[in-house]
């Protein structure tokens, strides 16, 4: 259970950082400005939650085969 409640925080922390660089992408798209460094931010986020979610089937793999 611990775990999963780990997860759930990871989670809600990574999306919520994606959803803060995507508005910061839409904002600074609309004025004109640069935005390379927030795109690269939200596929650098994107990313890291595919990891964190095949981490956690990983874990859930292993668990159900007694490791």
């Amino acid at each position: 259970m611990e775990q999963y409640e780990h997860f759930c925080l990871v989670s809600r922390f990574l999306y919520t950082e994606l959803e803060q660089a995507a508005a910061m992408v839409h904002m600074l798209k609309e004025q004109g400005l640069e935005y390379e460094f927030w795109q690269f931010r939200k596929q650098e986020l994107l990313h890291r939650i595919k990891v964190h979610y095949h981490d956690f089937e990983r874990v859930l793999f292993y668990k159900e085969k007694g490791f």
